[in-house]
């Protein structure tokens, strides 16, 4: 699987200078998907609708994507299927607090065609 293919060089750059220590850190701390980390870590199988009816939205999206969501070398990513290609690519999810930092990277560099 591909990674980090659709990415401007200095989002790349950003993303693989972060330690990898340090990326499962914030996964694990960030309030969502730390909670969707642990459901991968300890079940083979989604969890049942009770045990998330009453969470926020952005843990039922990642619920509803639990056959996409994978833990790859530790690190929560999210599998991309290319339609034309068929290739798949990882997808690192995010932690929010990373997530205008990110967007500005990618719209604020040259090749963005902004």
């Amino acid at each position: 699987m591909k990674s980090h293919e659709n990415l401007s060089n200095s989002t790349c750059n950003w993303l693989e200078s972060i330690p990898k220590e340090d990326k499962v850190k914030y996964q694990k701390s960030d309030p969502d998907i730390g909670k969707i980390y642990q459901w991968k870590i300890g079940n083979v199988s989604r969890p049942k609708w009770e045990v998330k009816s009453n969470m926020n939205s952005k843990i039922k999206t990642y619920w509803s994507q639990w056959d996409r969501i994978v833990i790859e070398n530790d690190i929560l990513y999210r599998k991309w299927f290319h339609i034309k290609t068929s290739d798949v690519s990882l997808q690192l999810v995010l932690p929010d607090k990373h997530v205008t930092q990110v967007l500005t990277m990618l719209h604020s560099d040259p090749t963005s065609g902004h």
